[in-house]
C-alpha cells in the first residue's frame, strides 16, 4: 500500500496578523484572480488589500481602497478577469464593483427579503452572472450582464427550490433544485430577454431507477443537488447530491 507522507516544510504556512480595523470581524474575502489583491467584507464596508508582487509577504500588503456597503458582506466573487467585484449582504443585496477605479456598477436585489445572495460569474462571458439566494426557500434565478454598455437582466423562475447553479457555455447555465433534479437552460439577454429549457437531468441516485425519475422528483422523492461542476476542457459535468452519490457526465 502506498504511504502518504507531509512533505510540505512546517514553515510552508504561516499564520499572519493583518489588523484592518477596530469593529467587527471579517466576514467573507477572495483573491483577485490575476493581481495581489485581497478583498475582505466587513459590516458596513469592503477593504482591498494590496501587495506590490505576488512574492510580496502578505503582512506588508497595504490598503488600496475602501468601499462603502449598506450592510454586512457575506459573500465576495472576483469575475473571471478581476474587472468586477460581486458582493452579497445580509439584507438581500448584491453590488457590483468595477475595478480598479471601484466605481459602483450594479445594485441588484432579487426579491425583498433578508438573506444574502450567491453571485455566480460566467468564467466564458466575464461580464455575465447569476444570483440567487442559496439558504432560502426562492425558486428564482436573476441572470445580468454587468458590461459599462448594457444592463440587461432576466429573471429566470423555476417550480423547484433553487440550490445550486453553475455556467456551462456562454449563454448556458444549469440550475441544480432541492428535489434531486436538475436542469439546463439556454439564456439570451437582450432588450426582450429569453430562457429556453434545454435538458432534464436527474441527480439523486434514489429517483434513478424509477421510469420517470424526473416525475417523482418533483412529488419530493429525491435528494437535495448540493454541488454543481463543469470542466470546460474534458467538456464534463460533475454533480452531487445529498444521498452521497456523485455523477460524472458529458454535456447532453
Amino acid at each position: 500500500m502506498a504511504k502518504v507522507t507531509n512533505s510540505l516544510n512546517k514553515d510552508f504556512f504561516r499564520e499572519v496578523e493583518v489588523s484592518l480595523t477596530s469593529g467587527p470581524v471579517v466576514r467573507s474575502s477572495n483573491f483577485h484572480p490575476i493581481e495581489p489583491v485581497l478583498a475582505c467584507g466587513f459590516s458596513e464596508e469592503i477593504v482591498l488589500l494590496k501587495g506590490s508582487s505576488h512574492s510580496t509577504p502578505i503582512s506588508t500588503w497595504k490598503i488600496e481602497r475602501r468601499l462603502p456597503c449598506e450592510s454586512s458582506v457575506l459573500s465576495l466573487k472576483w469575475n473571471a478577469n478581476g474587472t468586477k467585484l460581486a458582493a452579497g449582504s445580509l439584507d438581500g443585496t448584491a453590488v457590483i464593483w468595477n475595478y480598479p477605479t471601484g466605481e459602483k456598477r450594479l445594485l441588484v436585489q432579487i426579491d425583498d427579503r433578508s438573506n444574502h445572495p450567491v453571485v455566480v460569474w460566467n468564467p466564458l462571458n466575464c461580464n455575465v452572472f447569476a444570483s440567487f439566494y442559496e439558504s432560502a426557500d426562492s425558486k428564482r434565478v436573476l441572470i445580468c450582464d454587468a458590461s459599462d454598455d448594457s444592463c440587461y437582466s432576466y429573471d429566470f423562475k423555476s417550480n423547484q427550490n433553487v440550490s445550486c447553479v453553475e455556467w456551462i457555455s456562454r449563454n448556458q447555465l444549469i440550475c441544480g433544485y432541492v428535489k434531486g433534479t436538475a436542469e439546463i437552460h439556454e439564456i439570451e439577454l437582450s432588450k426582450k430577454s429569453t430562457s429556453k429549457l434545454i435538458k432534464k437531468l436527474v441527480v439523486s441516485a434514489r429517483v434513478s431507477h424509477s421510469s420517470d425519475p424526473y416525475s417523482l422528483s418533483e412529488g419530493g422523492m429525491g435528494y437535495k443537488v448540493s454541488n454543481i461542476v463543469w470542466n470546460e476542457e474534458l467538456k464534463l459535468l460533475a454533480t452531487s447530491s445529498e444521498d452521497s452519490w456523485i455523477k460524472v457526465c458529458p454535456k447532453i
